[in-house]
């Protein structure tokens, strides 16, 4: 079962979030570069896919709230490290 065209552009609409730092940079002073801009749309690409794959191919409904539990905590720790450096490794934000 491939991915509907419908579900496929669902994949970029957590994207969005991104116009939250956007507004912070042009209105005020957010340090964010391209290169933050990009890292974190790819976070987020990434994830958006895995859980919408896991909605699409999982059948029951308590294995696919744990599944998305699970990957939302995931990218929670991994943007809280790249962002703040919680665990202290070489991709560590300041």
């Amino acid at each position: 079962m491939a991915l509907k065209k419908s579900k496929l552009i669902k994949i970029f609409y957590p994207l969005l979030i991104l116009l939250i730092p956007l507004i912070g940079v042009i209105f005020f002073e957010l340090d964010w570069s391209g290169f933050d801009f990009l890292v974190i749309a790819l976070l987020i690409l990434f994830f958006s896919l895995v859980i919408n794959l896991a909605l699409c191919y999982l059948s029951s409904s308590k294995f696919k709230f744990l599944i998305v539990f699970i990957l939302v905590l995931l990218f929670l720790l991994a943007w809280s490290e790249l962002a703040v450096g919680v665990f202290g490794t070489p991709f560590a934000g300041s």
